[in-house]
């Protein structure tokens, strides 16, 4: 997994150069090296990250659903 996820502001992340609203994000589930997240589409896309990426994404996405 190459992408990573930035936080570029609170309406609006960016996943291996390409922006998403976070409007769009209904799931968001950690895996071993990052988090998958889950959008209104039904499209989803996988990030490296750190764990502190997970709590930051719930807090400005409160309706998503977290999935352990």
């Amino acid at each position: 997994m190459e992408s990573t996820i930035v936080f570029r502001s609170s309406r609006e992340i960016e996943i291996g150069g390409r922006p998403y609203p976070t409007d769009d994000v209904v799931g968001i589930i950690p895996t071993d090296v990052g988090l998958t997240i889950a959008f209104r589409d039904g499209s989803a896309v996988s990030a490296s990250s750190s764990p502190a990426d997970f709590y930051t994404l719930r807090d400005m996405c409160p309706w998503a659903v977290g999935v352990f």
